[in-house]
């Protein structure tokens, strides 16, 4: 008697993953064996709904990258050995620099680092960024665990027939990853090593980030020679899990010859980590701090990238979701006036360069202009482009240009640095 396709669907998912695995030609030829008359993808109709099934039934985890602790600690040597010069130049052409609008920016330097060692923090948050929904789409997380087969569900697994010219792929855990990061949404990594460039090109020692975020500025920090960290984040979950980043961290870069005793001490919503380095963080709306009164001294520098408004909703669901600034302020003037300015205008107070990541919202066709309302109400001293990379298909040979209008430009995001004198 011939397998039915429920029961193709749990062989294939004989593997650590519990999920169908195929290779291509085997793929195909399922494929057209359950094929039906009128299909656009053939046996979608019916492999789709077996694959649902499976999931919904067995409750496989997300199968995605999960560094291992040795993974986590290479990344870490590598980010901390990498030399600054060698991911931050001002020899570019001014006229190539594009921002996502592909509007013309005027930068001074441009950062341009790769992915590869951002397991150093994803060790620790890879599972939460996916659990974040984006303000026009649920998570991966909550599309991967639906009940019923959805529209959504159906939405992103039409990236497992979809097929590449020259190319003959598998369905595969690739296959998977590459289907939630262009099919499903995934909440963005800021690069580690991109922190640990600012940090120590601009020599800075003692640090502010108004949003620790997804731990990578903190991963960062720890890489660079900057000897002072104090962090804010109202995401509960995020937050215990930069108390074991900080532990983790200090065991690394602890050695027998020259042994440091870390002292970590909790104070409920903020801890604190002193050992080869200092680590403070709040667990705390950036515009409930009283910022003035935590910081012993004035620091060199404020990085961060924070929370834009009405983009992506940090901790939806969870008991902490009311503290977040997408949920208190459901308008840009509320945002820009409750959330945005109040820590801005205290950062000029306790740091003496205020360096923002930032890049003007678009929610619902809309384009809020955060630019322009950060030049109007402290100034702009310089811009740094961080290159991006972008989905468009790229300029043979080359991995971060792309072509508009018939010529090479670099896509990046600016880093603003503020002049710290409101008007």
């Amino acid at each position: 008697m011939p397998k039915s396709i429920d029961q193709i669907i749990r062989d294939a998912s004989d593997n650590p993953y519990n999920i169908p695995l195929f290779g291509y030609h085997e793929w195909r030829d399922l494929c057209q064996e359950y094929k039906t008359e009128g299909e656009l993808h053939p046996g979608l109709d019916v492999i789709l709904p077996a694959i649902h099934k499976h999931i919904s039934t067995e409750k496989p985890l997300l199968p995605i990258t999960r560094p291992t602790e040795r993974e986590m600690e290479s990344a870490f040597r590598h980010i901390e050995s990498a030399r600054v010069t060698d991911y931050i130049s001002k020899n570019f052409d001014p006229e190539s620099v594009r921002n996502k609008f592909n509007e013309r920016v005027d930068i001074s330097a441009i950062i341009s680092t790769t992915h590869t060692h951002n397991l150093v923090s994803g060790y620790w948050h890879n599972d939460n960024r996916y659990k974040c929904p984006h303000q026009s789409s649920p998570s991966t997380f909550d599309v991967w665990n639906e009940e019923t087969l959805t529209r959504r569900f159906r939405s992103m697994f039409l990236y497992l027939w979809r097929e590449f010219k020259n190319e003959e792929n598998p369905i595969d855990l690739t296959k998977y990853r590459s289907m939630f990061r262009l099919s499903g949404y995934v909440a963005t990594q800021f690069k580690p090593l991109v922190a640990k460039v600012v940090y120590d090109h601009f020599r800075a020692k003692r640090v502010i980030d108004i949003s620790s975020g997804w731990g990578d500025r903190l991963a960062g920090f720890y890489c660079s020679n900057a000897e002072e960290y104090i962090g804010c984040d109202p995401n509960g979950e995020s937050y215990e899990l930069y108390k074991q980043q900080c532990l983790a961290y200090e065991s690394i870069l602890d050695t027998p010859l020259f042994p440091v005793e870390t002292v970590f001490t909790d104070h409920g919503d903020w801890f604190e980590c002193v050992g080869n380095k200092r680590v403070r963080i709040y667990n705390r709306p950036a515009e409930d701090v009283e910022w003035t009164a935590i910081v012993e001294q004035m620091h060199d520098l404020m990085f961060t990238s924070p929370p834009y408004f009405g983009i992506e909703k940090y901790a939806k669901g969870q008991s902490d979701e009311d503290r977040q600034s997408w949920s208190r302020y459901s308008e840009y003037d509320a945002w820009r006036d409750g959330f945005f300015y109040p820590v801005m205008d205290s950062m000029s107070k306790v740091c003496k360069q205020t360096l923002i990541n930032i890049v003007d919202p678009v929610v619902s066709g809309q384009r809020y202009p955060i630019e322009d309302d950060i030049r109007s109400r402290y100034g702009i001293d310089d811009i740094l482009g961080m290159k991006m990379s972008r989905r468009p298909i790229t300029r043979e040979g080359s991995e971060d240009k792309f072509i508009v209008e018939g010529s090479a430009v670099d896509f990046i995001e600016p880093v603003y640095i503020l002049n710290n004198s409101p008007s």
